[in-house]
């Protein structure tokens, strides 16, 4: 966990943004220099920045989701509505480097993919030792287009009383309006703390700096096996692959019983 200041603080908030030049190119060539959704991305920058202050191998995050990708087996959410959320507990590893960051962070997200089981939480609050959740709300430009309501330029004010407690230590939500992404970090002064919730928030936004960066060669990165989750390819088989077609091979499929003989 991220150490817990010396004295008790209030709780507090910051924001980081990221420029629409590098923000244009984390959407866009990112996505297809690193072979990666966005929130992979995101996460590759942020659990190096975590783990830069707890001093562990692996990030441990809550990730929030609306609780509608992902269900229980057997559970079927067609003819509800109403708020869901879903949090999926994951350790991530990490690397200093870009595109060893992503690989690790491929890796494991797409490994749960096949195994998650998500649940829509009615109440409770989640374990105390994951105490960080990350929460990206993808394109709000998208799903809020030009028309009679706009997202307010003011702040709306404190929505807390700064000496009441989070529900966890670190709180990052992000999102990309007015063409730009940027996330509010907010933490609780008693577990975290104004240093280290600034020390995360400023690391995090040179790793996307980074990010966004190399995707300017426009140079696809190594193949891995995550890259096809459905061949099954260990490490050498990949890099075999890679060897004969090159790393813009698109997609590695398992052969049909008919094409195996």
């Amino acid at each position: 966990p991220i150490p817990a200041p010396p004295a008790p603080e209030p709780a507090g908030s910051l924001r980081v943004t990221l420029d629409p030049d590098r923000t244009a190119l984390l959407l866009g060539p990112a996505l297809r220099v690193f072979r990666a959704r966005i929130e992979e991305l995101l996460l590759a920058a942020c659990a190096p920045a975590l783990a830069a202050v707890t001093g562990g191998r692996a990030a441990a995050l809550l990730l929030e989701g609306h609780g509608r990708d992902h269900w229980l087996p057997g559970v079927n959410l067609e003819r509800t509505v109403g708020w869901f959320t879903s949090l999926t507990m994951v350790a991530l590893p990490w690397a200093a480097e870009p595109a060893a960051a992503v690989a690790a962070v491929k890796t494991t997200l797409r490994h749960l993919d096949g195994l998650r089981l998500e649940a829509a939480l009615a109440d409770g609050q989640p374990e105390e030792a994951h105490a960080v959740m990350f929460n990206f709300f993808g394109r709000l430009d998208a799903a809020l287009p030009p028309g009679l309501f706009s997202p307010a330029p003011e702040t709306a004010g404190r929505d807390r009383d700064p000496l009441a407690p989070l529900p966890v230590g670190l709180v990052l939500n992000g999102g990309v309006l007015a063409g730009q992404l940027g996330f509010e970090l907010a933490w609780d002064g008693v577990r975290v703390g104004a240093v280290n919730a600034q020390a995360v928030a400023a690391d995090f936004a040179a790793r996307l700096e980074a990010l966004a960066d190399r995707a300017r060669t426009e140079t696809p990165v190594a193949l891995i096996p995550a890259d096809f989750p459905l061949a099954g390819l260990s490490p050498g088989e990949t890099a075999q692959m890679e060897r004969r077609f090159g790393v813009e091979l698109a997609e590695a499929l398992p052969c049909a019983p008919l094409q195996e003989g």
